[in-house]
């Protein structure tokens, strides 16, 4: 059996300095860390994993409506993504849905910007689908916003130093649903293989009733 580990907790409510401190010692030691006081409302996040659950559970053929886009927008199907292709026979056992920041117009027809490819609500009998997404993305962005300063001052740099790299960012939410099926390595089966990501934050919020996020060492 794999060994537990034990993240570090950082409590975003205490001096900004402390927190850097903190947060310099998590990504040193763990590269993960858990946030506390973080300000995100229940609300928001409940009603988040509810409006992906009724998105992942319609028929495949309602879902295909909005594949994702040359914008990186959409739904991405079950297996289309595989993460470690050195270790997996075939794709993850996973599906998902890219949602972004509205592209502003003169930033239409850039790399990855765009409008985000929403579902028809009421064909696929969903109810304020969009609204939740978009408050949820809200949130999500205003605890990166705050987030970065922080790593900021915890590399060193002035709190300022990301600002003017992040005023238009990708900032791109992604629910995602896993097969019920367990991964099996020795199988080349994964629900979703060993990698890192390619953004410079993210924030994971994960279903306590389902735990299966690993931390490679």
């Amino acid at each position: 059996m794999t060994p537990m580990v034990s993240l570090p907790v950082v409590d975003l409510a205490l001096q900004p300095s402390v927190v850097a401190t903190a947060i310099r010692h998590a990504c040193e030691s763990r590269g993960f860390f858990y946030v506390t006081n973080h300000d995100v409302p229940r609300e928001a996040v409940d009603a988040m994993f509810h409006a992906a659950r009724e998105f992942f559970s319609l028929p495949v053929h309602l879902k295909q409506t909005v594949l994702q886009d040359h914008n990186n927008r959409g739904w991405t199907p079950m297996g289309e993504e595989t993460l470690d292709p050195s270790s997996s026979k075939r794709g993850d056992s996973k599906e998902g849905y890219y949602i972004g920041r509205e592209a502003e117009e003169d930033e239409i027809g850039l790399p990855l910007r765009g409008a985000n490819n929403w579902p028809d609500e009421e064909k696929l009998g969903l109810v304020n689908w969009r609204r939740v997404m978009e408050a949820y993305h809200d949130e999500m962005s205003s605890l990166a916003r705050r987030l970065m300063p922080v790593f900021a001052e915890a590399l060193g740099l002035e709190k300022n130093f990301f600002d003017e790299h992040f005023r238009r960012p990708t900032a791109l939410l992604r629910p995602l649903h896993y097969a019920a099926s367990e991964s099996s390595p020795d199988e080349g089966v994964f629900a979703a293989g060993a990698h890192s990501d390619y953004g410079v934050l993210t924030i994971l919020a994960v279903d306590a009733e389902a735990p299966g996020l690993e931390i490679q060492e």
